[in-house]
């Protein structure tokens, strides 16, 4: 694919992930600026606001909830990399960041490149996604290449990417008859573009400038929509109860009943060695499950997880794989998503339950996670 010049920041963008972000990308925006020390605890209840503000208005939009679980991984990670670069916020804000507030890790400077790596070859792509990825790393996301020699290549290479990327996705223009050499209308499309980049480049350049001190007193106004009822641990036991009573112990482990219940699935023929399908033996005990957590009030997520065999693609293929046998638990469960938070994220083989020497103990490792929880943490 012939380079491009691409526009360093972003045109603001409405109606997609992108534009339900617009509150966490603008807080991004703000902070890459010299400003004083604002008050620590009212920008970070403004950032949390913001990403569940993102994440209500896409789960609306009918958003898939695995898209909304990365976007949200990434704007954590932008906002939290642009916070713990400050002087303020240096050596301070790993404490209380919104990876580990949200998903429940410290640090997403190697993950969140592996999720932009599995958008830009996934086929077909999620554009909206490519999008979101594409605008966090024109703020200035650098991950785990900000201490690499060659890291501003790599950004520079993927941003660039992602860009081509969306932009290859809108129709072509309807066909005209040809009244000039095909050079004259080459020359006027190059223009144009050049024209429509800089454009772009000042005219959000100067946008990002009239809202920054406006921003701040939005943040002070920022307020999370109200939080998912919490589930009564007498409910919750009774649950947990009658599900052990309907699902095989051969294939469900309640690894904890309360208060944040978390089963497993282990049958150790659910999917095969390198095959996102569930056995179809276990796919009537997979709906009548569902039916179960269809009670839960709360939010449910879905983590799947593969064993350490290589696949063409490396760590990154691993984590698509463990994410499709997550989603195709999801899909039998038939969970009504509309009733509550439904997140469903792959891990590959970063969380294995012991070695994966022998082919039973990778069918081990081959599991599905399912995390009931009021306060879980997305993936």
């Amino acid at each position: 694919m012939r380079a491009q010049r691409v526009p360093e920041t972003p045109a603001p963008s409405t109606g997609t992930l992108t534009g339900f972000a617009s509150d966490a990308l603008h807080i991004a925006a703000l902070l890459k600026g010299s400003h004083p020390t604002p008050d620590i605890a009212v920008l970070r209840k403004g950032m949390l606001a913001a990403i569940v503000r993102f994440q209500a208005t896409s789960r609306k939009a009918g958003v898939a909830p695995d898209s909304i679980a990365h976007g949200s991984y990434a704007l954590c990670t932008l906002l939290d990399e642009m916070a713990g670069s400050t002087d303020w916020g240096a050596g301070r804000w790993a404490a209380s960041s919104l990876l580990m507030h949200f998903h429940a890790e410290r640090g997403g400077g190697e993950r969140v490149f592996d999720l932009i790596d599995t958008c830009r070859w996934s086929d077909p792509p999620d554009l909206a996604l490519a999008e979101l990825y594409y605008v966090c790393l024109a703020l200035g996301m650098e991950g785990r290449y900000r201490i690499d020699a060659e890291g501003k290549e790599e950004i520079r290479r993927r941003r660039d990417h992602l860009y081509l990327l969306v932009g290859d996705a809108e129709p072509p223009p309807r066909a005209e008859p040809r009244r000039h050499p095909p050079w004259v209308r080459y020359l006027f499309a190059g223009a144009a573009v050049v024209m429509l980049i800089a454009c772009l480049h000042v005219f959000t350049q100067r946008h990002l400038d009239r809202r920054a001190s406006a921003l701040e007193q939005r943040i002070l106004a920022l307020s999370p929509p109200p939080a998912d009822p919490v589930p009564r641990a007498d409910s919750s036991q009774d649950l947990i109860r009658r599900i052990a009573a309907s699902v095989s112990g051969d294939m469900l482990e309640i690894v904890r009943a309360s208060p944040a219940p978390h089963l497993r699935l282990v049958a150790p023929d659910l999917f095969a060695s390198g095959s996102a399908r569930v056995a179809s033996r276990h796919a009537d005990t997979l709906r009548r499950l569902g039916g179960l957590l269809d009670e839960w009030p709360g939010p449910v997520r879905i983590v799947g997880h593969s064993d350490s065999m290589p696949l063409a693609g490396g760590p990154a293929a691993n984590r698509a794989l463990s994410l499709r046998r997550a989603q195709q638990v999801h899909q039998l469960m038939q969970l009504r998503s509309h009733d509550h938070t439904v997140l469903v994220d792959g891990k590959g083989a970063a969380c294995p339950l012991g070695p994966d020497d022998t082919s039973a103990d990778r069918a081990v490792n081959r599991r599905v996670d399912i995390y009931l929880d009021a306060q879980a943490p997305t993936a």
